[in-house]
């Protein structure tokens, strides 16, 4: 009854209920550098924990620094 297509109701109830982003790139070095002081390896999961997102959500926002970052932080892992 609005005249509106389902696509632009959906995205008005997007902008409406969407959740904010938790696995930004700053969030994800962020729990990366409080991982490693905890003295745990980084791994894909524990960030995807420590953030409360799905693993996949990691991989999508992990950009190639991130990732040369995790490397250089396990590598001088806390003894």
């Amino acid at each position: 009854g609005t005249g509106l297509d389902i696509s632009k109701k959906l995205k008005i109830v997007g902008s409406l209920i969407g959740k904010g982003k938790k696995a930004s790139k700053d969030n994800i070095y962020d729990a990366m550098i409080t991982i490693n002081n905890i003295g745990d390896k980084i791994t894909i999961n524990n960030l995807a924990n420590f953030l409360g997102c799905t693993t996949r959500t990691i991989h999508r926002n992990m950009c190639e620094e991130l990732r040369v970052e995790k490397c250089l932080l396990n590598s001088n892992e806390k003894v």
